[in-house]
């Protein structure tokens, strides 16, 4: 099991009192800036909880926020540009 998972793992033990399995915890989105990482987690539970876990390379620490979806909106009518090279 990966650090990251872990730490979302413990979190729900530690906080909630649930038990969640490895899984059931996945990776929505990652990156890696030069010695620092960052993820965005999500689970099976019903929670509908979203993780975002840092860690700081410089100082070998992880960061766990911890956001809660409240709405869902359409937005319609708006398209997308993109960018045009230029030649």
């Amino acid at each position: 099991m990966t650090e990251e998972k872990k730490i979302v793992i413990d979190w729900y033990k530690n906080v909630r009192g649930i038990d969640v399995k490895p899984e059931d915890v996945f990776v929505v989105w990652q990156c890696k800036t030069i010695q620092n990482k960052k993820w965005i987690m999500s689970t099976n539970v019903e929670d509908h909880l979203l993780f975002e876990l840092t860690y700081n390379g410089d100082k070998k620490e992880f960061y766990l926020d911890v956001y809660n979806k409240i709405d869902k909106v359409v937005i319609e009518g708006i398209e997308l540009k993109e960018k045009r090279s230029k030649e």
